[in-house]
């Protein structure tokens, strides 16, 4: 792999930065960014410290979150008016790197930042430990310094070589770091730029549905509607679904001894279907599990895969029923997100982006509370369109 120049990274930074309009914003979230993803890799240090073994590819979320914490230095460069190229021309002049393009700042790459960093370290016998204690110095000292960074743009206030040293100092922990889990700061910076454009993409281009090219009575039906009846007259509401009249499935209750409404979850698979082309519930309950190929059939369509599906759907529906049903939310926790990806490893659905799943999610609940709201109703879906449209009383 080329090594990543650090104009790239810069335009990576430039395309996924959502606050560049909001300097009042801008300068604390990269601040107190930079600060908790520089203590995330050292809680995931302390951690295989603590229970070695106890985290799966712990060296893999250490460099997840070196990454992170190499996406907000950059976002603190911009904000300050300096080019990471700059910064990154410091830690390379200070060592005497030959191996550095001479006048020409553009080609100046992260393994030339890692190449100089190494050559500083010569007669340094750090550990991963100390490597991270000088990152916790490094972004100290320039949180300490936040007025300079606040009045970095200003023309009668230019402390520009006094920030640069500051931010060339975390760049060179940083890469300190990486040489020590060892992951090639190149590497670090390119999967996070996978996964921030999985999350945030500058491009919104969905995965395919999973079934094209199976027979028509194996798709997930690409337009339909459901009907939600509350039915019953008892205490404890009663769910039918239907569809052209049909019922489908049981009659659902809450399953609790609190009534949440949870009766109305199937919209979450739904929501699934729509966005992600994947639900193998909904599969279940329309009958349309892909029999004609034994492998996908028992893998992907079958009682496992219905278990992690429901899974998903109970936990995150305890995640928003203590969030308000995610009510006017436009995002969720990355750390939500991540966790229903580990839940999906293996699967169809598991090439699915993040981004995907926040749609599918958020336009699920968005559905689930208008039935909530309105006592049932009709709920649209088109897999074409990738929509799901509460279109209101029953059909």
């Amino acid at each position: 792999m080329r090594p990543l120049t650090l104009v790239e990274f810069e335009q990576h930074i430039v395309a996924t930065n959502k606050l560049a309009d909001r300097r009042d914003q801008w300068l604390q979230v990269a601040l107190f960014g930079l600060m908790g993803e520089a203590g995330g890799v050292l809680s995931a240090l302390k951690k295989e410290e603590r229970e070695p073994g106890a985290q799966e590819n712990s060296m893999a979320i250490l460099a997840e979150e070196l990454g992170d914490t190499l996406w907000y230095w950059g976002s603190l460069c911009l904000f300050s008016g300096v080019s990471p190229a700059t910064v990154a021309e410091h830690v390379c002049r200070d060592s005497s790197n030959k191996t550095v393009p001479a006048e020409n700042e553009s080609a100046i790459n992260l393994a030339h930042v890692e190449s100089a960093v190494r050559l500083l370290e010569l007669e340094r016998n750090w550990t991963l430990s100390d490597a991270l204690l000088r990152l916790g110095q490094a972004v100290g000292a320039l949180f300490q310094e936040q007025s300079l960074l606040e009045n970095a743009k200003n023309p009668d206030h230019l402390p520009l070589l006094q920030i640069e040293k500051l931010l060339a100092a975390i760049l060179k922990a940083i890469a300190a770091v990486s040489i020590r889990i060892p992951v090639h700061l190149s590497v670090v910076a390119a999967r996070n730029i996978e996964k921030t454009l999985a999350r945030w993409p500058t491009e919104m281009i969905h995965v395919g549905l999973f079934d094209e090219g199976m027979p028509a009575y194996e798709q997930l039906p690409r337009d339909i509607t459901f009907d939600f009846h509350e039915v019953g007259d008892g205490e404890r509401g009663q769910l039918l679904l239907q569809s052209s009249k049909l019922n489908i499935g049981d009659r659902l209750t809450d399953n609790s001894a609190d009534p949440d409404f949870y009766r109305y979850h199937d919209v979450f698979h739904m929501a699934y279907a729509v966005h992600l082309g994947w639900s193998p519930v909904l599969r279940g309950l329309l009958r349309v599990k892909r029999k004609s190929d034994s492998r996908t059939d028992e893998n992907e369509d079958g009682a496992r895969a219905m278990l992690i599906e429901e899974g998903i759907t109970t936990w995150i529906f305890n995640y928003a029923a203590r969030r308000d049903y995610f009510v006017d939310k436009d995002s969720i926790d990355f750390s939500i997100l991540k966790t229903v990806k580990q839940m999906v490893r293996g699967y169809e659905v598991d090439i699915c982006p993040f981004w995907q799943w926040e749609q599918a999610i958020l336009d699920g609940y968005r559905v689930f509370n208008l039935l909530k709201n309105n006592g049932g109703g009709a709920v649209r879906l088109n897999l074409v369109a990738r929509s799901l449209e509460y279109v209101g009383g029953t059909q």
